[in-house]
């Protein structure tokens, strides 16, 4: 990325989103605090792309942090200090589970945030977790279910059973507490990604999962390539959300295993499994963003045609991506975005036909900002192969006509 078209909130939070800085990014940092910064921005942004906890980390450890205002610190400490409470929380309430799992025979592999504050950050403040994730076999789900009801847990679903595990790859429950703050959400995998527009399989993961000792709790892990798949998924599934911790938690994991990672591997479960522009897109904005080094022939391997691939370059380049202005997204630009993204990271237009046409009424209702089903969207629904391409073509029109006008302009 051309750090002369970024501001200096943004290299500020890029330099310091990480667990361990370089001389580089020292320097880099050194040299942002001498100049002119807008503080409550830094906050303001870094907090909304959770990433408060790895800035106030690496402010707070440089030589030249007398230079920030005394308030700042305060309210990213204050984020870091509530950050290690709740996951050392969240991370006593996963043992919990794991041991009444255990004791019917059901073993657990925790993904994503709870798992990753220990094996990549190594530090319960610098990663903020929002829930618990777990990932067990499809065969064990109804047992699972089963036994995380009876230590107090409730599902947090409208829909059937029989939904769920046709559309979705996994299932939410919650534990209530005397206070709001001290709920904790549980979602129980069976896999890493809905299957829409394509079933991903990865059967294969169990078998390649090792166990180590966590905090003296000996756990099953996901092998560092099918993180990696876990991550990216995840990344796509939340595209519209995209926020830098996604693009953080790739970067750790891939300078941990840099010199250990299978990525022949990673290519080739990439080509079997149509996903190749999704690793593409996370990948190469770990390298734009953080500087992350990838090997070359992994995103020439992975990589889109010339088009798409200057569309996502672009996308990633934009300064309102991610910092210059925070994304206020109202209803009317959510759907357009989701709609753009997802054209860039699924890998043909026929998976894109499929995703946009084959929605569950569910997701649609979502995505359009419809409420759901109210006879409204019941009926849009049933027309979808109409409203979808319609809806595609005015949003088409619409920015072919602010480009027309803007040409005249000048």
């Amino acid at each position: 990325m051309n750090p002369r078209k970024i501001s200096n909130e943004a290299r500020l939070i890029f330099s310091s989103a990480r667990v361990r800085m370089d001389d580089y990014n020292q320097y880099q940092l050194t040299e942002l605090l001498r100049q002119a910064v807008d503080w409550n921005f830094v906050v303001e942004a870094s907090i909304h792309h959770r990433v408060a906890g790895l800035v106030y980390h690496n402010l707070n450890e440089i030589e030249t942090n007398q230079n920030i205002p005394f308030d700042i610190l305060s309210k990213l400490k204050q984020y870091y200090e509530q950050t290690t409470s709740k996951n050392l929380g969240l991370w006593k309430e996963f043992c919990r589970i794991q041991e009444a799992l255990r004791r019917a025979k059901i073993e657990p592999i925790p993904i994503k945030g709870i798992i990753l504050t220990h094996t990549l950050y190594h530090n319960l403040g610098l990663r903020p977790i929002i829930d618990i994730d777990i990932l067990v076999r499809e065969r064990d789900v109804s047992k699972t279910e089963e036994i995380i009801s009876q230590i107090g847990y409730k599902k947090w679903t409208h829909t059937t059973k029989d939904y769920y595990r046709s559309h979705h790859c996994d299932v939410t429950y919650y534990l209530k507490r005397d206070l709001p703050d001290l709920s904790i959400v549980l979602d129980i995998h069976w896999n890493f990604v809905i299957p829409r527009p394509r079933r991903i399989d990865f059967t294969n993961v169990w078998g390649r999962a090792k166990k180590k000792l966590i905090n003296h709790t000996e756990v099953l892990l996901l092998s560092p390539e099918d993180t990696l798949f876990c991550l990216c998924l995840h990344l796509r599934r939340h595209i519209r959300d995209l926020l830098l911790k996604h693009i953080c938690d790739i970067s750790e994991l891939l300078i941990l295993y840099k010199d250990r990672f299978d990525w022949d591997y990673v290519v080739s479960k990439a080509r079997g499994n149509r996903m190749r522009f999704t690793l593409y897109f996370a990948l190469f904005s770990a390298k734009e963003l953080l500087g992350t080094e990838v090997p070359e022939v992994v995103l020439n391997g992975l990589s889109p045609g010339f088009f798409r691939r200057r569309l996502i370059g672009q996308f990633i380049s934009k300064e309102t991506f991610l910092y210059r202005r925070l994304p206020r997204l109202d209803s009317k630009n959510y759907w357009r975005i989701g709609i753009f993204l997802h054209f860039l990271i699924l890998d043909s237009i026929c998976d894109f036909l499929i995703y946009a046409i084959l929605v569950p009424i569910e997701e649609f209702s979502k995505f359009f900002s419809l409420p759901f089903e109210s006879k409204k969207t019941v009926f849009l629904y049933h027309v979808r192969f109409i409203y979808i391409p319609l809806r595609i073509i005015i949003y088409l029109a619409d920015g072919l006509i602010k480009i027309l006008s803007k040409s005249l302009k000048t």
